[in-house]
């Protein structure tokens, strides 16, 4: 039984009530048929439910179905109900997704922060391969200069044999080695024309900037200061080969310490001595 159905017997009851108040005199006559009437109309109206929409009365107006209304009423809920469900839903997925999508940016970072310190490990890696690399460059460019002595030998020939070297043909006749070990060189113009032209030669052989430079700063003439730099570049690669000639350690320390001494003539030969 619907809505409706349950007002009808409400009125009913309000109509057996009524029956009450007029046997009992509560009422007269005409105000129980008054009632009655309309108690009977809206038992009816209610009592078929659905299939009267409406009812009108003159001068009244019009009075729809009660349980029709709720009806509507229901199925407008039910409606508001499956909307709100449709949302949720379309809500819940795309928290999910934004969820994923942050997961995935995560991944993302975290691979992107791994292949940078690969990147970075990878470039340590070259930069080293890089000089070592030039590391052995310079050795094979420098491992026979770093061999030669300040007399621009290698030191192989033992007396009675005389060794000779294109440097030492050069600069041989201005280079004196004393027994002791020391040795001095000339400073005189054939000297210093000597120590260039030795150069030209050979342009990484460091004793004769050496020679030339400290000449020069006797007299502090040309650039003196110039040629101490390039014979310390080259000794410093020298005397990291392994079997370098030990005048390259002496005469690297005499430039770095500073202490070469004030270059000084020879009477009469006109030479400069290193202690």
């Amino acid at each position: 039984m619907g809505v409706g159905g349950y007002i009808a017997l409400a009125l009913v009851l309000v109509e057996v009530m009524l029956i009450a108040f007029l046997v009992t005199q509560k009422t007269n006559v005409r105000s129980f048929l008054a009632a009655s009437i309309i108690v009977f109309v809206f038992t009816g109206f209610f009592w078929i439910d659905n299939r009267v929409i409406k009812i009108t009365i003159h001068r009244i107006g019009t009075i729809q179905a009660a349980a029709d209304l709720a009806n509507r009423y229901v199925q407008e809920i039910r409606n508001i109900k499956e909307d709100v469900e449709r949302q949720r839903q379309v809500v819940n997925v795309v928290a999910t997704e934004a969820q994923a999508t942050d997961q995935v940016i995560n991944e993302l970072t975290k691979k992107n922060i791994e292949a940078a310190d690969q990147l970075q490990s990878i470039k340590k890696q070259l930069e080293q391969a890089q000089n070592l690399n030039h590391k052995l460059q310079q050795e094979q460019e420098y491992i026979f200069l770093a061999k030669y002595n300040v007399l621009g030998l290698f030191g192989l020939a033992m007396p009675p044999l005389v060794e000779h070297s294109a440097l030492n043909n050069i600069i041989g006749a201005y280079i004196h080695h004393e027994p002791n070990g020391e040795f001095h060189w000339d400073c005189t113009p054939e000297a210093l024309k000597a120590y260039t032209e030795s150069i030209k030669a050979e342009s990484n052989f460091p004793f004769a900037y050496y020679y030339r430079g400290s000449c020069a700063r006797k007299d502090n003439t040309g650039d003196w200061q110039n040629d101490m730099a390039t014979a310390r570049a080259i000794l410093n690669i020298t005397t990291h080969i392994p079997g370098h000639n030990a005048n390259h350690d002496a005469v690297l320390k005499w430039i770095d310490t500073g202490n070469m001494g004030r270059p000084y003539v020879v009477p009469p030969r006109d030479k400069t001595v290193i202690p």
